[in-house]
């Protein structure tokens, strides 16, 4: 197999870039998700959930096509960083995306590519968003694909490139690939496995096989006349229904009957959007650090996802605490496994500012696969912890979440006083 492959580039509008690397794993055997995608570099929540969009797009593009490989596990590594930067933003989906195309089929590798675009949707074929600075990143193109290569940007930005700058990227044999969705770039680059598409995208409708099929065309004299017919025979039946109904009955002048006026009932009151929560999660080392970042992204597509059962959530705050790594070769499987402990405390609040400490247990990660993956693997587990606790924090004989209350001067007996909530006072067990 191929071990070599061509460089795919994401481009900034400071004219600068990052050259991706991509690691393919295979998930832990308890572990059935198509695609999962992590950044091992220190980047932005929004640039690692455009590396997850863009991973569940390809796939899903690739299963349409019934292309989809077995499940996989991405880990991207951005290259060219300088020390104590870190990217934000939305526009690498499409670099990344066409990145992991690339490792999926490398006997179709299309060469050097440079790319920019948000993705904004994993579904229809992965619509591409117009970003800004177009003409600066389209020059970081220039310079990167001296050599000739594909630049692959939404098609909205097109009229914003200036006809000077075509030409250059033109004469340098760069191949400009103005795209409508991921699927679009997937047929430029990859035309044996998606079919070839049309280098002059239509804006208004992306190239997709979700499209709807054309109409047929209608015979306008035909229907003018069925409509003449069918006109002409209604009023004619509506003239002699009237005269029998006029001569069978006759008018006699009556009392009208005063209308009872209907009682309208109020339409029920709109129920308040959803605010935003407020989630903190931090750690303290480089890699605790990486690990509160996929915590608190994976925590805040959880809650998102079912809104309803935390809307008197207002904010989650957490630390997270990595207990222990430790590498031990094993003659079995003549690998080295690796062995991750991490466990988090924190405290949630509630709209009515009611406050609750938390104290997760200790949780485990443990195989060959690397220490950015078993990170992951982690993230995952403790949030499975935090929606249990969440669930309902005031649930009778829940120990795990204790409310917060203000300190007061002890009862002479603590053994016979009760708190707030009727229960006799007790030592705080935490988390057991």
């Amino acid at each position: 197999m191929k071990t070599e492959f061509s460089p795919t580039w994401i481009l900034f509008a400071s004219g600068n870039s990052v050259k991706i690397e991509l690691s393919l794993y295979d998930p832990a055997a308890d572990r059935n998700r198509p695609i999962t995608a992590y950044i091992v570099s220190d980047v932005g929540s929004d640039v690692a959930s455009s590396a997850s969009r863009a991973a569940e797009t390809v796939f899903k593009i690739a299963h349409t096509h019934k292309l989809a490989p077995p499940p996989t596990v991405a880990g991207f590594d951005l290259q060219g960083l300088t020390s104590g930067s870190q990217i934000a933003g939305r526009s690498s989906g499409l670099a990344l995306a066409l990145a992991l195309a690339k490792r999926l089929w490398p006997q179709h590798d299309p060469g050097p590519i440079a790319a920019t675009g948000e993705i904004s949707s994993s579904g229809d074929g992965g619509l591409v968003q117009k970003i800004s600075q177009i003409e600066a990143k389209a020059g970081a193109a220039l310079n990167l694909l001296d050599n000739g290569g594909c630049f692959f940007y939404p098609a909205d930005n097109d009229s914003e490139i200036s006809s000077e700058l075509k030409n250059k990227l033109k004469d340098s044999s760069i191949r400009i690939c103005p795209v409508n969705c991921v699927i679009d770039a997937l047929s430029i680059a990859f035309p044996e496995k998606f079919g070839p598409v049309s280098e002059t995208p239509n804006t208004d409708k992306p190239h997709t096989e979700f499209a709807a099929t054309a109409a047929l065309p209608i015979n306008k004299n035909c229907h003018n006349l069925k409509f003449l017919l069918a006109a002409t025979c209604l009023i004619v039946l509506t003239l002699v229904g009237s005269l029998y109904m006029a001569r069978k009955n006759p008018v006699t002048a009556t009392r009208a009957t005063p209308e009872i006026p209907k009682t309208v009932k109020p339409a029920p009151a709109a129920t308040p959007p959803l605010q935003p929560l407020q989630i903190t999660i931090t750690g303290d080392s480089t890699l605790t650090k990486i690990l509160a970042q996929r915590t608190d992204s994976r925590l805040r597509a959880f809650l998102d996802s079912d809104r309803k059962r935390f809307r008197n959530l207002q904010s989650v705050n957490g630390q997270i605490k990595i207990l222990s790594i430790k590498e031990r070769w094993s003659d079995k499987n003549n690998s080295l496994n690796v062995n991750i402990s991490a466990t988090m405390s924190g405290r949630a609040t509630l709209k009515d500012a009611t406050q609750y400490k938390f104290e997760l247990k200790t949780v485990t990660s443990s195989g060959p696969e690397p220490v950015p993956q078993q990170l992951t693997d982690i993230a995952t587990l403790l949030v499975e912890q935090i929606g249990k606790v969440l669930q309902n924090p005031l649930k009778k004989g829940q120990d795990n979440i204790q409310p917060d209350k203000k300190e007061t001067a002890p009862p002479t007996d603590s053994s016979n006083k009760k708190d707030r909530n009727g229960l006799r006072n007790r030592p705080d067990k935490g988390f057991e």
